[in-house]
């Protein structure tokens, strides 16, 4: 997940900084996330070791650089990875607990709508990864495959109907078009949870036979 501030600001002011720490945790709440990883981890134990009475959130941009600063002096390293050095552009970094391409998608995007929500006015939240975007390459090539499948079986139905001028004949011709389908998506939900792009290439061979 990668947060960009307004061109000319930082992610490290009091209020970025806070919007960080909400948007975390909202990941982290997420039912098919397992852990986050951002540059909250880095500057929430420096600041806790500098304030061991509990002194809340750190008030201004300079303590949060100054954290950073300290943790690169410490020999810290992979912070480059979290946050840029214009500290415009900060990234969190989320593992997901479930299997499969196009839950990680429906996930991602889930996690933006709400993530934007929580961001300062101004701010951009993206979502990135090869998972995620493998996800939604998926889920449009599915919704394809839902569209052309339609596509065809109204076309046939409009050309029985309408070019071939047998109503009730078309009408007629069309449900043993249509068994297949209704078969074979019925047995799909019953042995799987969801579909995928394949599932919905068989229905379109499926009307294509039946057609001919």
């Amino acid at each position: 997940y990668y947060i960009e501030a307004p061109k000319g600001e930082s992610v490290l002011t009091p209020e970025g900084y806070q919007a960080l720490v909400n948007l975390k945790r909202t990941i982290e709440a997420h039912p098919n996330i397992h852990k986050t990883l951002s540059i909250v981890d880095v500057i929430n134990p420096l600041h806790k070791a500098s304030n061991p009475k509990g002194a809340g959130p750190p008030k201004d941009s300079k303590s949060l650089s100054k954290y950073l600063h300290s943790f690169n002096a410490a020999g810290g390293e992979g912070i480059e990875k979290l946050i840029d050095k214009d500290h415009r552009t900060a990234r969190i970094l989320a593992q997901a607990k479930h299997e499969g391409f196009v839950a990680a998608s429906e996930t991602g995007n889930t996690l933006r709508r709400e993530g934007q929500a929580l961001l300062p006015v101004g701010s951009t939240l993206e979502v990135t990864g090869f998972v995620y975007l493998l996800g939604d390459w998926i889920r449009d090539v599915f919704h394809g495959c839902v569209d052309g499948l339609l596509f065809a079986f109204l076309t046939t139905l409009f050309m029985l109907v309408f070019g071939m001028r047998l109503k009730l004949a078309g009408l007629a011709a069309m449900i043993p078009n249509a068994v297949p389908i209704v078969f074979m998506i019925g047995a799909l939900c019953w042995m799987y949870d969801h579909f995928d792009p394949e599932s919905m290439f068989v229905g379109m061979i499926a009307i294509g036979i039946a057609v001919d």
